[in-house]
């Protein structure tokens, strides 16, 4: 591949040429290139009709010149600089070039192509370069190549295989894979911790999930409970409210677990009797009602009273709460209650004493 070429194969002078010479023709990959004083240049190839014998013998055109058409292979060497001062692109550019236009090699008179085009392209190549970075070596490219390529026409040249290749040193590139290699890594990473992350994220959802499932089921169970006592109360307390003890007796036998819930139940009642009792007697008090006199055979009946609603509902628990053998059997005789609940409990006050 050659560095360079003249592209004028030769110059000759017409005048001096007779009358039935005959006119000059041009040959395949040359052009012919009549120049006259005063007159413009006419660029001739091959099967296009040329000046006539009598404007050559007058005088109008007395010069002929010869210019190469032919593709021409060139290489050429650039160093570049890029954004960053401290290192260089180091160019090389390959193409075929060949003449475009015949009369601006000869008005220019270009008779060594490289000497002609490279401080064109070495400036073109240095303005665009310097907007890039090392790492951006194939961008730059791209534009370099562009523009090279028009400024090239633009001189009255054409161009084919146009192969500019931009190369760094050892040291970029080493700079530049490590770079590379930091990167990766640093990508990799960081798709971990988003993955992890992400992970993390459906964790805590599934969680508060769980925490919501779960509350709502508590919530559920104990609205479940509340709804169940509320049967079993409204079963129940007529039945404890009656003193009926029989029939008490008989649902606690079927339903042996109950028995806890109407122990519980008692237990309830007789506070509730016991806190009756005592503010009764605290009113009687506090209202002078009885004398002093009174007050032991008062005391005497109300707590003979809270033993006697104590024996009551211990009997009806006892009966529920027998052995499974015991619980089974039909109960025939039931001893009823001389009272009821509310008039076992209520103190008996002979109000004509003194």
């Amino acid at each position: 591949m050659t560095d360079t070429y003249n592209p004028i194969l030769s110059k000759e002078d017409i005048k001096r040429w007779a009358l039935l010479q005959k006119r000059p023709t041009p040959e395949p990959g040359i052009a012919l290139v009549f120049s006259g004083e005063g007159q413009p240049l006419i660029a001739l190839i091959q099967g296009q009709m040329g000046i006539t014998r009598g404007e050559m013998v007058w005088g109008k055109y007395n010069l002929l010149y010869k210019v190469d058409l032919t593709e021409h292979p060139l290489s050429f060497q650039f160093k570049l600089p890029c954004a960053t001062d401290a290192f260089d692109f180091q160019a090389e550019l390959k193409f075929i070039c060949s003449v475009q236009e015949p009369e601006k090699i000869i008005s220019r008179g270009i008779t060594d192509v490289r000497l002609f085009l490279e401080p064109i392209m070495a400036e073109i190549m240095r303005n665009i370069s310097r907007n890039y970075q090392v790492e951006e070596s194939a961008d730059a490219e791209r534009d370099i190549s562009l523009k090279v390529k028009r400024a090239i026409y633009d001189e009255g040249f054409q161009v084919y295989r146009f192969v500019l290749t931009l190369s760094l040193e050892q040291e970029i590139r080493d700079r530049i894979r490590e770079k590379k290699r930091i990167e990766d890594t640093t990508e990799i990473e960081t798709n971990k911790i988003k993955s992890q992350k992400k992970i993390e994220q459906e964790a805590q959802s599934l969680d508060m999930q769980r925490q919501l499932f779960e509350m709502e089921r508590i919530k559920m169970q104990e609205q479940f409970e509340i709804e169940r006592i509320k049967l079993k109360m409204e079963f129940y307390t007529p039945l404890l409210q009656a003193g009926n003890w029989q029939m008490l007796a008989l649902q606690l036998a079927q339903n042996p677990q109950d028995v806890v819930f109407i122990s519980q139940e008692i237990n309830k009642q007789k506070q509730i009797d016991r806190e009756n009792q005592m503010r009764m007697l605290k009113m009687l008090l506090d209202e002078d009602a009885i004398e002093g006199s009174q007050v032991s055979e008062v005391g005497k009946r109300v707590l003979q009273g809270l033993i006697t609603m104590t024996e009551e509902y211990t009997r009806a628990l006892g009966s529920g709460d027998s052995n499974n053998t015991e619980s089974q059997k039909p109960i025939l005789e039931t001893e009823e209650p001389k009272n009821n609940t509310s008039d076992s409990v209520r103190p008996e006050f002979n109000w004509d004493e003194d």
